[in-house]
């Protein structure tokens, strides 16, 4: 094989993997009502990057799926701009 083909490939093969969609799954305190949920999910999902937002009130928590160039530290800053406290459920 053509080393020029091969290590096109390759750079193709590696700018997909980095691409790949991440989930986080965050724990968030503060939230009281609908308006919360809505301004959290709103919030995050203006971020480049990220896939889908889904806030449950009931489970004070969000799940989250991004890719580049968001990343998980953005977005619990994102949330805790906005006076909610956000931390990263361990996976």
């Amino acid at each position: 094989m053509n080393r020029v083909l091969f290590f096109s490939l390759l750079l193709l093969s590696c700018s997909k993997l980095a691409a790949q969609p991440q989930e986080i799954i965050l724990n968030i305190e503060g939230m009281h009502c609908d308006t919360c949920v809505n301004a959290i999910a709103t919030a995050v999902q203006e971020l480049d990057g990220v896939i889908s937002c889904k806030v449950s009130l009931k489970k004070n928590n969000a799940l989250i799926s991004f890719k580049q160039p968001t990343n998980a530290t953005q977005i619990i800053n994102t949330i805790t701009d906005l006076q909610f406290n956000a931390e990263a459920v361990p996976q």
